[in-house]
Order: C-alpha cells, then sequence, then structure tokens
C-alpha cells in the first residue's frame, strides 16, 4: 500500500481542519436526512437524494480529487466514480423525484436504519477508538458516506433501483479489502455492510410493488 493508517487518519483530520466550516453543515444535514426518513411519512425521496447527492459530490471533488489523490494514485479513478454517483442521485432522486422514502418496519428497512445508524455514529466512534483523531463522517468521508447511502436507500416504498446501489457497495468492498490490508477496523466492517445491504435490498425487492422507485 502507498500509505498507512496513520498517513490516513492525518489526511482527514487535515481535511476537517482545512475545512469544517463547509464539512459540518453536511455532516449535520445527514442526520437531518435519517431523521426526516425515519418518521416513515413519506415524501422525503427529493430532500434526501439532494443531501445523499451532496455527500457523494463532495467525497469525489474534494476528498479523492484534492486530498487522497496526494497519497494514492488511484484516487482520481475513485473521485469519478464518485462523482458519477451523486450525479445519480441528483438526477434520478433530486431531479426527477423517483425516490419515495420513507420508514416502513418491514425487516429490510430494519436492516437499512441500523446500517444508517451505523454510519452515522459507530462508525466515527470506531475511529476514535482507533487513532483519536482524524474522524470519517457520513457526508464528508467515502465510507461512512457509502454506508449511510445504502441504509437511506433501504427505505424506499418501492423497489430500489440497483444501478444506485452499484457504487457504494463496490466501494465498502474495496475501502473493506484496503482495510484488512491496512488494518483499519472501521474499513473492514464495511464488508459486512456490502453483504447485509445487497441481501436486505434483494428481499426488499421481491416483496416491493412495481411503482415507487421507478
Amino acid at each position: 500500500m502507498p500509505y498507512t493508517p496513520e498517513v490516513l487518519y492525518a489526511l482527514h483530520a487535515r481535511l476537517l481542519g482545512e475545512l469544517w466550516p463547509l464539512a459540518a453543515p453536511l455532516a449535520l444535514l445527514t442526520l437531518a436526512a435519517l431523521l426526516a426518513v425515519i418518521r416513515g411519512a413519506g415524501g422525503f425521496g427529493r430532500p434526501v437524494a439532494a443531501v445523499l447527492a451532496a455527500g457523494w459530490l463532495w467525497a469525489g471533488v474534494v476528498f479523492h480529487f484534492q486530498y487522497f489523490a496526494t497519497i494514492n494514485f488511484a484516487a482520481p479513478v475513485y473521485g469519478g466514480l464518485f462523482v458519477v454517483q451523486g450525479l445519480l442521485l441528483a438526477w434520478q432522486g433530486a431531479w426527477r423525484d423517483r425516490l419515495n422514502l420513507g420508514f416502513g418496519g418491514r425487516a429490510p428497512q430494519w436492516a437499512g436504519l441500523v446500517l444508517a445508524l451505523y454510519a452515522l455514529a459507530v462508525y466515527p466512534l470506531v475511529d476514535y477508538l482507533a487513532a483519536g483523531d482524524g474522524l470519517r463522517l457520513a457526508g464528508l468521508a467515502p465510507g461512512p458516506t457509502a454506508a449511510l447511502t445504502l441504509g437511506l436507500l433501504l427505505q424506499a416504498r418501492g423497489p430500489i433501483p440497483l444501478h444506485l446501489l452499484a457504487v457504494p457497495v463496490a466501494w465498502c468492498v474495496v475501502a473493506g479489502l484496503t482495510g484488512l490490508e491496512l488494518g483499519v477496523p472501521a474499513d473492514v466492517s464495511l464488508l459486512a455492510v456490502a453483504a447485509v445491504a445487497m441481501v436486505a435490498a434483494l428481499r426488499h425487492n421481491r416483496g416491493a410493488g412495481p411503482g415507487g422507485a421507478g
């Protein structure tokens, strides 16, 4: 690997230190998105998709292109995929309003809620216990953003568009395998996140009606 866990944590600490006035509101918006979906009333697909799209574009343009590229030659490729995911969420969810999200109490939605809460609270806690700084927050860093996205997409009232799952699942696998090599516990957990999300999404789509998610 071209970097160590210490270098990775230091990179995230530098990002937060330099950009916290922009980063803090985006992190709070991710929490607001989850709370809106938990209300279960539906109709929150457009604003939630907009928040997720902003997080993916941030992680792609700011983190991958400007920060991660200084320590990893593959970062521009990763950043491009994150930008694509952000644009897909913006187009299908925020612009076309094709995601009807709302917690309904079905088993896949409970699984998604666990993933979302993990991304928002447990993931940075694991980072803190491992390093003490350089926290990675959903909406700012790639790993928790991918986990949060998977959790929220599982709240769809209709079938989940599987193409919206592709990049988040792929990133969880890539980051998880990298975490195994580096010994980064939070990243290793993303392998389990990807597995749970795919099983839950397939079960969700088998039981969902033909409309709602497009």
